[in-house]
Order: C-alpha cells, then sequence, then structure tokens
C-alpha cells in the first residue's frame, strides 16, 4: 500500500516551499470546519484537487484507494446521522422519512432512545453529507500533501521550527514506516476475511485481534530500524535552508484567496 508515500516529481506542487504547503492545508482545516454549507464545501473540495489536477498529475493515480476510502466513510456517516440524527432525539422538528423502529414499540430500544424509537430523518442525511464532505476535504489535504513533500523537505521544516533532534528522529521514522504498517494490516484484513469466523464471539473479537497485532507490528518495525541506525552509525544530515521564491508566494496567494473566497460566503 502507497498511499502515504512521497510521490518523487518536479512539478509545480512538490516544489512549493512546504511552510506555504502547511500554511495552506491548515487554512482549508480551519474554513472547512467552520463552515457547513453544501455549496461552500463542494467549492473546498475543488479548491483543494484542482491545484493538483492542474500542476501534480504524478500523485493522482494514487486516489483511487482515497476515494474509494471517502466514499464509504461518507455513506456510513450518511447513514448513522440520517438514523440517529440529534435533532430528532432533542425534540427539535424534523421530516421522519420512516421508522426503524418506532416509539415505544421496543423496550430494548427504549432504554438507549428515551422511548423515541430510531427514525430517519432527511435532516440527518443532510448534516450527514455535510459531515462527509468535511472528512474528504481534510482527508484528500493531508494525503495530497504527504504525497508531495519528500523527507528532507519535513526534516527542514522540523529544523526550521527548532524541534529537537530526537523529536525530529521520532516523526521522520513514524512517517517512514507508516505505509509498512498499513500494508501489514491490509494483509492482516485479508487473512481475517479468507477465515470467515464462524460464532459471533470470534466476529467481535476480530478488531481487537487486529488492533493487538498491528501495535506488535508497529514496535517491531520501529525496533528492527531504531536497531540498523545503531549499527550503521546515524549519518551526518544538514537539513536544506529554506529559501521563499517568488513563484511560491504567487501561487500560495492565490490558493489561500480561493480558500478564503468560500470562507466569506
Amino acid at each position: 500500500m502507497k498511499v502515504f508515500d512521497y510521490v518523487a516529481s518536479d512539478d509545480p506542487m512538490s516544489r512549493l516551499d512546504i511552510r506555504l504547503k502547511v500554511f495552506v492545508i491548515f487554512s482549508i482545516g480551519i474554513v472547512t470546519l467552520m463552515k457547513w454549507n453544501l455549496i461552500v464545501l463542494v467549492l473546498l473540495l475543488a479548491i483543494t484537487v484542482l491545484p493538483y489536477l492542474i500542476f501534480a498529475r504524478s500523485s493522482l493515480h494514487r486516489l483511487k484507494w482515497w476515494g474509494r476510502f471517502i466514499v464509504l466513510t461518507t455513506a456510513l456517516l450518511i447513514l448513522s446521522q440520517g438514523f440517529f440524527y440529534w435533532g430528532y432525539y432533542q425534540g427539535l422538528r424534523v421530516d421522519v422519512l420512516f421508522y426503524l423502529f418506532k416509539p415505544n414499540s421496543n423496550a430494548f430500544i427504549n432504554l438507549f432512545t428515551n422511548g423515541m424509537g430510531i427514525a430517519l430523518t432527511s435532516q440527518g442525511l443532510y448534516w450527514g453529507l455535510l459531515a462527509g464532505l468535511k472528512f474528504g476535504i481534510m482527508a484528500l489535504a493531508a494525503a495530497l500533501t504527504i504525497m508531495s513533500v519528500s523527507p528532507r523537505e519535513w526534516s527542514s521544516l522540523l529544523s526550521w521550527i527548532k524541534m529537537p533532534k530526537f523529536l525530529q528522529r521520532l516523526f521522520l521514522a513514524t512517517v517512514r514506516v507508516t505505509p509498512m504498517i498499513l500494508e501489514e494490516s491490509l494483509y492482516l484484513y485479508s487473512v481475517a476475511r479468507l477465515r470467515r469466523p464462524a460464532s459471533i464471539g470470534d466476529r467481535i473479537r476480530l478488531p481487537y485481534r487486529l488492533i493487538k497485532s498491528m501495535i506488535f507490528i508497529t514496535i517491531r518495525k520501529a525496533m528492527l530500524l531504531t536497531i540498523a541506525l545503531e549499527i550503521k552509525g546515524e549519518p551526518k544530515f544538514r537539513p536544506e535552508r529554506l529559501k521563499l521564491k517568488r513563484k511560491d508566494l504567487v501561487i500560495a496567494s492565490i490558493w489561500i484567496a480561493a480558500i478564503l473566497l468560500p470562507g466569506l460566503l
């Protein structure tokens, strides 16, 4: 699984100063969290992806996995909010499409819903769509940034903010090991699906077993990386000095202005 790996390229987005990239991502995140308007969120999604569609096509072939993941997550958010919309249980006026469990129809459900049952509401579906768009925008922005920032650029940024050397090595090792851990998780999930746990208890315990295995894998990968560095000897590495270029400022200014425009709507 290469969804978190850096994609070496010479396009304008890859050459953009990392400080501007991080600032743009924070701007996207802040505006996305502040707005609950469907049109504004759709515009933010287009603004997030459009610069990469124009300038950095080398990173886009890996977005198929992210696309499936975001669509699945959005569908789950829409369903969960549709059936468990907070406004319905707060007594607000909502449009009920149908009842999965009518009020006071099931004693067990009444314990968790205060006798109101479980209803699919149009407001809940809309709320879930907005939450899914928010998650998708931030996930895509983070993924595209990670794929266009090299380890050397991360090191230069961490040195620029005067982060201690130990924390720098820890962060860079985490970035390096994360794709391998995700690949291991995919293998474990595939094996678990092939085994097809028979009992309900095994299916309930399966996530716990996967999480426990992932923790052990993470520790093992980190230990192997640490031992390898100790045996080889830590190389003397001098991060590059960050310098702002006029082209970087122009691209970042246009991008930030496009992000702030929906925020003013």
